[in-house]
């Protein structure tokens, strides 16, 4: 038989005065998920499995908390965690196509990235006041002399021998040609051609003979002008390596304790010195149909850039990343392009991280759901 209930007995109330506060702004916040015991020490446990391989799959009704609830303990658990390296790309000067990574810890890629962008522009003020001072001014003109000596010596040593015959070695713009002489004066080729044959083939025999002289001392001005290209390039390279190792050697000694940074830095020195002249480059004459110095120079300059894909000189514990949006290329990252001359084109710098870049070293949250209806990033 039903009993029936008093008034007082339909509801329950809560009598402040066995409150010690006044507000719930003075509360500790709950360390604990109400009525989720079980789901509390699944997550405890799954988050002390520190090793690859291990995910925390929850599954239940919308609006019983289980983003919070897994966020709350993996910021516990990503506090007792260190902070991860840094990751950066760099230029593989052996193969530009296949970039190196570098792992540095926490804080120093951003330093790396800072010293390289001020390491390319004391470069660049460094070579041209090499470049332009007296020094290396006097040793070029040396050389450039010397090999203008020895063609002026070759093609002196013919004329004489050609005066010797009573023939001229005319110099023009056009080249170097040969005419008889008569008296101290040329010979029109006209009147050359009416001389009587006993006069005329004494003088197309020694002519004869003067030429293949003169093709024998021209036949050398191409070894000469490798001799001399390759003095000057020779020199290039010392007067680019003392402007440049002096700036290197500073980076050197504070990377020395990274062996991949130090690697790095040696063929960015040996890059540096192989492109010395292009640092030069003024951008005062292109043609509009074709990439301007100025934009060449900044390709240039990319090639020592450090692209920091993530960044942790802020973090203090190992990140947690939320992506609400997991799509493959939020997820994996992206690989921009740029246009030139009607063609796209990358390289390393336009590289970015995705999420699972991010949260390496850390904790990646992401709704099942949203992954499974993104097919790309299955």
């Amino acid at each position: 038989m039903a009993t029936p209930l008093e008034i007082d007995q339909l509801y329950w109330r809560c009598d402040p005065s066995q409150f010690d506060f006044e507000t719930t702004a003075e509360l500790h916040e709950l360390d604990h998920v109400i009525g989720q015991s079980r789901v509390v020490s699944a997550i405890r446990f799954a988050t002390e499995m520190d090793y690859p391989g291990y995910n925390i799959f929850a599954l239940g009704p919308a609006g019983l908390g289980k983003h919070s609830a897994a966020h709350k303990f993996l910021a516990e658990r990503a506090k007792q965690r260190p902070v991860p390296q840094d990751w950066c790309y760099v230029t593989n000067f052996a193969d530009v196509h296949k970039p190196h990574h570098l792992c540095l810890p926490a804080g120093r890629g951003a330093e790396l990235r800072q010293d390289m962008a001020r390491f390319v522009e004391d470069c660049r003020l460094g070579l041209q006041s090499a470049f332009e001072s007296e020094e290396y001014r006097t040793r070029r003109q040396v050389i450039e002399e010397e090999m203008k000596e020895r063609n002026e010596a070759a093609i002196s040593q013919v004329e004489k021998e050609a005066a010797e015959h009573n023939i001229a070695v005319i110099r023009s713009p056009m080249g170097i040609a040969l005419a008889a002489l008569h008296e101290g004066q040329i010979i029109k080729p006209d009147v050359f051609q009416r001389l009587p044959a006993s006069e005329r083939e004494p003088i197309e025999a020694n002519m004869e003979k003067i030429q293949e002289n003169l093709r024998d001392a021209l036949r050398q001005a191409p070894k000469w002008f490798k001799e001399t290209r390759d003095k000057i390039r020779k020199l290039n390279e010392e007067t680019a390596h003392f402007a440049v190792m002096d700036l290197l050697e500073t980076l050197k000694q504070k990377y020395a304790d990274l062996a991949d940074v130090s690697a790095y830095l040696e063929a960015v020195g040996d890059d540096v010195i192989a492109h010395a002249e292009e640092f030069l480059t003024t951008g005062d004459d292109h043609s509009p149909e074709m990439p301007s110095p100025i934009e060449d120079g900044q390709a240039l300059f990319r090639r020592y850039q450090v692209n920091l894909l993530v960044d942790h000189s802020e973090s203090e514990h190992a990140p947690i990343v939320y992506e609400d949006n997991p799509t493959y290329d939020r997820l994996l990252g992206t690989v921009e392009h740029r246009a030139q001359m009607g063609a796209l084109t990358t390289d390393f710098s336009l590289i970015h991280a995705g999420a699972i870049h991010r949260a390496n070293g850390g904790y990646l949250i992401l709704d099942a759901r949203k992954v499974l209806g993104n097919m790309l990033a299955w």
